[in-house]
């Protein structure tokens, strides 16, 4: 005990504790990265080859690209791999560790910063989570955050202008805009405080304005990046702040109360819906909303003071309280709030949390109660790490949940020795493929998330045959795909590698199609029939429309006046792609007045999954003599009607 009132020795072991905590978790994931971090893995490597970096993060207009250029660095040292990529955030959140300490320090005292640190080195799993993901500036950002309050507060203790402050918060805010828009939880707290202390300093108009002036014109210097790029770029990086519609408060509101602030507490986990145990929501939400009702009546005559517009050296934890609940404000109210589930952008409220709840635990004066809560808050936040099985996220879900599989050896192995080195794959699978690859293994994009990050990769897919190309899917997609492609006229090999399922040798199976003529046909629809010949007159801007919305009913019927032999048609849709059938079959009399179904639902569902909303391709059936044929939409829809621009009929031959 008494080497622990050493304080070096102290922070030393809060330090080592922090890094442990982190590393854990780290190693427990095996430094695996997802996508979203391979991207900035990705940009660093075009750096280090001598590729101008973009100014932000690939394939958006915001998210400055800060990250890449330190993994860069980390590469250099490292080389390529996971470690250097997850070297910066771990780096970043033992910076946040003693940022913390030091505010804490000079706002209360030794006393409090030694809770401060406890509470910072053992946080809930969601900073563990987060303290070691490269996903383009988050923990950096919280860094920087930190650190402005930091030069606030003292700013805001001296009796005179230190316009060097001034200066130095303008530069920090303006780079931390660049490099992550949630600064903006920090730059309104700080900027209402200074404000007023530059009042009550009484400096005169001249001066007042002058060190607005200083404090815009740092911030312009140091976000130069972004003010550079919005005008050569139509200003494109404002396009996301679009406000959250009614509707949308409500639900934010209500998901950050039963959702985001459990999570961002340790009551819950990241993406769960339940409480980490029976009460544990509950809890916790009462624990700290008890805590910080204790600061706020503690802080009652400073308060007061503030509503005065005095901010002077005694409201800097006001300071505090104002970022806060501005940071739950803004959260609720702006777009960031749909992700109350996964609040990653409320990390930058650990800041306050920390700050206040130690604060409020050291000013407890009995010390049974005060020790008493601190073990209850850091056993909730170990529990949060740590119950039943460490907290260390999931790969992403593919489809059906089915998700990324942790390792791809298998995969990577079998594609090198098949001298493939391009591959059709979702989001979640090909960045990360294409960064442990180090890019000698590209990949186009199939099903959502359909985000183009690096557009050369698109580009690169016009230059393969797109049946050559092996698809890498998780089962179910395979599932899917397979039927599809039956359906749709082609055959081809599959195997299971690092548990995904490669489709690959794809080849026709029929000859070129031989069109059928329409001419003696007698078509007839329950809906708009006035024009439903529209969709048989052989002109792609025409079309047959229901001009109601989508509801199961509908049907078109062909009777052929002489019976035509068959085994595939087509419905093209034209300009019109909006307006597909929700769902679709298609069935058929036959010559012998049996009913044949030429496409059912489940193949229909197949097919759009694998084709996407353009046209839908080529269907093929065993070959029949078909008296009539019966397209029925069976599914809904309440806005879009339906409709087709084209229906052709074929007989073909295999190959």
């Amino acid at each position: 005990m008494k080497l622990l009132k050493n304080s070096y020795l102290y922070y030393s072991l809060i330090f080592l504790i922090a890094l442990a905590l982190r590393l854990d978790f780290l190693i427990a994931s095996d430094f695996r990265v997802d996508s979203d971090e391979a991207i900035v893995g990705l940009m660093a490597k075009h750096l280090i080859e001598g590729v101008a970096l973009p100014v932000f993060y690939y394939g958006q207009s915001y998210m400055g690209s800060f990250e890449a250029w330190l993994v860069a660095f980390s590469y250099k040292i490292f080389g390529i791999n996971n470690f250097a990529i997850k070297l910066v955030p771990l780096i970043f959140s033992l910076l946040f560790v003693a940022i913390i300490v030091k505010i804490a320090k000079e706002l209360y005292g030794e006393k409090t910063a030694r809770i401060a640190a406890l509470l910072v080195a053992i946080p809930p799993s969601t900073l563990l989570i987060w303290s070691g993901k490269a996903r383009g500036g988050f923990i950096e950002l919280v860094c920087f955050g930190a650190l402005s309050l930091l030069l606030t507060i003292g700013f805001l203790r001296k009796n005179k202008i230190s316009y060097l402050t001034l200066i130095s918060l303008g530069v920090l805010f303006g780079f931390s805009w660049w490099i992550n828009y949630q600064i903006i939880y920090f730059i309104i707290p700080v900027g209402v405080f200074v404000f007023i202390k530059l009042i009550n300093l009484k400096l005169g108009f001249l001066k007042t304005l002058a060190c607005i002036v200083i404090s815009k014109l740092s911030f312009l210097i140091g976000s130069l990046p972004f003010w550079l790029y919005n005008i050569e770029n139509k200003f494109s990086s404002f396009e996301m702040f679009k406000s959250a519609k009614d509707k949308d408060l409500v639900s934010h509101a209500v998901g950050f109360f039963e959702y985001a602030l459990p999570i961002l507490l340790g009551g819950k986990r990241f993406w769960h819906d339940e409480s980490l145990f029976c009460g544990s929501t509950a809890i916790t939400l009462t624990l700290y909303v008890a805590l910080f009702a204790y600061v706020l009546y503690l802080r009652r005559s400073s308060i007061k003071q503030l509503f005065k517009l005095q901010a002077d050296k005694n409201v800097l934890t006001e300071l505090v309280v104002f970022f806060t609940l501005f940071t739950f404000f803004v959260f609720i109210v702006s777009s960031f709030g749909y992700l109350f589930k996964a609040p990653r952008y409320l990390l930058p409220a650990y800041v306050g949390i920390f700050i206040l709840t130690a604060f409020a635990i050291s000013s407890i004066r009995n010390k049974f109660l005060s020790s008493s809560i601190l073990v209850l808050i850091l056993a909730l936040n170990l529990m949060s790490s740590y119950l039943e099985q460490r907290a260390v996220p999931g790969e992403p879900f593919i489809y059906k949940q089915q998700r990324v599989s942790k390792d791809h050896t298998q995969l990577i192995s079998w594609l090198d020795r098949n001298n493939y080195n391009f591959v059709k794959t979702n989001y979640w699978i090909g960045y990360r493929l294409a960064l442990e690859t180090e890019e000698r293994i590209k990949f186009s994009i199939f099903s959502t998330p359909e985000q183009v990050r690096i557009e050369s990769y698109e580009k690169l897919a016009a230059k393969y045959d797109k049946k050559r190309v092996p698809m890498v899917l998780v089962p179910e997609q395979a599932k899917k795909v397979k039927l599809a492609l039956r359906k749709l006229g082609y055959e081809f090999s599959s195997i299971k590698l690092s548990d995904y399922v490669v489709i690959y040798n794809i080849e026709e199976i029929y000859n070129e199609n031989v069109e059928l003529s329409l001419d003696d046909v007698e078509i007839s629809s329950n809906y708009n029939n006035e024009i439903v010949s529209n969709l048989i007159d052989n002109n792609i801007n025409t079309r047959w429309g229901s001009s109601n919305p989508q509801v199961p009913s509908m049907e078109i019927s062909l009777d052929f006046k002489t019976s035509l032999t068959a085994n595939a048609f087509r419905v093209d849709l034209g300009q019109w792609i909006h307006d597909y059938a929700r769902k679709l079959e298609v069935v058929a009399i036959n010559s012998e007045d049996e009913e044949v179904v030429l496409l059912n639902n489940n193949e229909y569902e197949a097919i759009r999954y694998y084709v996407g909303d353009d046209i839908l391709f080529p269907v093929y059936f065993p070959l029949a003599n078909l008296k009539k044929i019966s397209i029925r939409q069976t599914g809904s829809h309440p806005i879009f009607d339906w409709s087709m621009a084209e229906f052709k009929l074929y007989n073909v031959n295999k190959k």
